[in-house]
């Protein structure tokens, strides 16, 4: 019975040396934590006003760099989009395109299914240009292929018809003869007049 008495009282008298431990250096404790706070709130400020600094100083090269990425970026997507289109049209059956492409044997070259080797041979594609075969009956290649406007790619159509080596639209352009009537001696096979100074 005596010992645990003892027990007791040492174990009391360790919780009490405990506690005043505590509230002796609770005060230095809590004034080293708001310390640190400060210490880091300084430094967060520092930072911020830095930061704000360098945005202010270099805000125009700032600027292009964000306006230069924003293209680089919509380029990027918009190369990336024709050649996924591309591959659609030339191995994908479902592909509403398919018929007239790789139904008809058009297909794409094996250097061209990897992205990065068509991007670096092609490069970007040019904002209102479509990637363009110049022979119609070959494949996508590096030698068959470049970008071009709507109007190029419309004039080198397999059912463009040509008058005097020029396509429907650029004779009506060349000689100002009104398309119907162009229309007309067509439909009629009456023989159409070549441009003045046009060779023969």
């Amino acid at each position: 019975m005596a010992t645990n008495d003892a027990d007791l009282v040492l174990r009391e008298a360790r919780l009490s040396q405990r506690r005043a431990w505590y509230a002796a250096n609770k005060e230095r404790a809590n004034a080293a934590r708001r310390a640190a706070y400060a210490s880091d709130d300084a430094v967060r400020a520092a930072c911020s006003a830095n930061s704000k600094r360098y945005r202010e100083a270099n805000a125009e090269r700032l600027a292009e760099y964000d306006r230069v990425k924003r293209q680089r970026d919509t380029a990027m997507y918009r190369t990336r989009s024709a050649w996924r289109s591309m591959l659609g049209r030339c191995n994908n059956t479902a592909d509403k395109s398919y018929a007239g492409y790789g139904g008809r044997g058009i297909q794409v070259c094996d250097r061209w299914s990897s992205f990065e080797v068509f991007l670096a041979d092609m490069g970007f594609q040019p904002e209102g240009l479509q990637i363009e075969r110049n022979d119609n009956e070959a494949g996508y290649s590096p030698d068959n292929c470049r970008w071009a406007t709507r109007q190029e790619q419309a004039s080198n159509r397999r059912s463009t018809v040509r008058i005097h080596g020029m396509t429907q639209a650029e004779y009506v352009r060349a000689t100002g003869i009104p398309e119907w009537v162009v229309i007309g001696w067509r439909r009629q096979g009456k023989p159409i007049p070549a441009p003045v100074g046009a060779d023969e």
